[in-house]
C-alpha cells in the first residue's frame, strides 16, 4: 500500500509561501527548484519545498529519499552531490521528464543526529550545467543559511510534524550520514607536532572559514556562543594555530 501524506500537513501547506521565499533566487539563476531537507537518525524527515508534485509522486510510488554517501564523506561534516552522476537513473530520469527539473545539486550538512540536504535544481538542460553550480556554489550555500535563519519558524513547524516513512522508503545512509556520537577524530599536523581535530571542530572551522562570525556558527549548530568559542580556543591550543591562516591551513590538511 503506498505512503500516504494528509492533505493538511506543513509540508503541502507552506509550499506557497516557500515558493515565494525563494522564487527571486531561483529565478536569477534560472533554476525550478529548491528543497530545505531535514533527515533524522530515525529514518524520519521534514521538508520544505517550492515544488510538492514531485515529491508526492515519490510518495505515492514507493521511492526512498535519495541522497549520497562516500567513504570519503566520513571525513567531512558537509559536501556537495550532483544528481545526474550520484543518484538512480530512473528518479533522475522521472523529475526530467514530468517536472522539469534537471541537472540537480544536493549541498549536504551533517550533524550528530540529522542532517540537512538542500537541494537545487534547473529549469532545462545545459551544457555543462556542473560549472555553472560549482561556480555559484558559495551563493547557493549563503541562500540555503539564510534560508535556515529567516525561516526557522517554518522549519520549527515541519520539525514538528515529522514525516515517518516505512523502512523501504527511509534514506538507506541515514544511519551513516549524521555524525558520530563519539568524538571521532582527523589526525594533523599541528605545530608542535601531530594532534586532531574533532568532527564538530571541523565543522567550526568550515563555518569560520566562509566568513561566519562565533554567533552565526552558534545559531547554525544549535549552541551557544560560549561552546563555539571554547570549541576555537581547544583548537588554538591543541594545534598551536591563532591566525585565519593558520587555521585554513588546518582545515585544507584534513583529508
Amino acid at each position: 500500500m503506498p505512503f500516504n501524506l494528509e492533505h493538511n500537513h506543513p509540508t503541502l501547506q507552506l509550499k506557497d509561501q516557500i515558493e515565494n521565499v525563494c522564487q527571486s533566487f531561483l529565478d536569477s539563476h534560472n533554476l525550478s527548484y529548491f528543497q530545505f531537507l531535514r533527515c533524522y537518525d530515525d529514518g524520519s524527515f521534514s521538508l520544505l519545498i517550492n515544488k510538492t508534485e514531485a515529491f508526492l509522486y515519490f510518495l505515492e510510488n514507493d521511492f526512498p529519499i535519495l541522497s549520497s554517501f562516500q567513504e570519503e564523506h566520513t571525513r567531512y561534516a558537509s559536501y556537495t552531490f550532483t544528481w545526474d552522476e550520484e543518484l538512480p537513473f530512473l528518479p533522475v530520469q522521472i523529475v526530467k521528464e514530468k517536472f522539469d527539473m534537471h541537472h540537480g545539486i544536493t549541498l549536504v550538512k551533517r550533524q550528530k543526529n540529522f542532517y540537512d540536504m538542500v537541494g537545487f535544481a534547473m529549469k532545462s538542460t545545459r551544457s555543462n550545467p556542473m560549472s555553472y553550480y560549482f561556480n555559484h556554489l558559495k551563493t547557493m550555500e549563503n541562500f540555503g543559511d539564510d534560508f535556515l535563519r529567516k525561516n526557522s519558524k517554518q522549519v520549527k513547524i515541519v520539525e514538528n510534524k515529522k514525516i515517518l516513512p516505512p523502512i523501504h522508503m527511509q534514506d538507506k545512509n541515514h544511519k551513516k550520514m549524521c555524525l558520530p556520537n563519539k568524538s571521532s577524530k582527523c589526525q594533523v599536523k599541528g605545530f608542535n607536532g601531530p594532534t586532531y581535530l574533532t568532527h564538530q571542530e571541523i565543522f567550526c572551522l568550515q563555518l569560520l572559514n566562509e566568513g561566519k562570525s562565533y554567533k552565526q556558527i552558534a545559531e547554525h549548530l544549535s549552541i551557544s556562543s560560549r561552546t563555539v568559542e571554547t570549541y576555537f580556543n581547544r583548537i588554538k591550543d591543541r594545534t598551536g594555530s591563532s591566525s585565519s591562516t593558520d587555521l585554513t591551513k588546518l582545515l585544507a590538511a584534513c583529508p
